[in-house]
């Protein structure tokens, strides 16, 4: 059959072409401070999810302005 022969090859070639093409599937290597600080943005982030889910009160603009630039770089 094709795909016991050939299936390898193929897949690997697909995976080329994705990070080639589509630039993806890039294997990231953080250090420890890098791994600290995403998980800082992450942590920052969600915290302002919780509040803006919550009963707190926040004016429309503000609402607005921190929904348009969460996850930003």
């Amino acid at each position: 059959m094709w795909w016991q022969t050939n299936y390898s090859t193929w897949a690997e070639q697909l995976n080329k072409t994705i990070v080639n093409y589509r630039n993806i599937n890039h294997q990231w290597e953080f250090s420890l401070e890098q791994r600290q600080v995403l998980q800082h943005y992450y942590d920052a982030n969600q915290l302002l999810l919780d509040c803006l889910h919550s009963n707190c009160e926040v004016i429309p603009a503000i609402r607005q302005e921190i929904e348009a630039t969460l996850l930003l770089p």
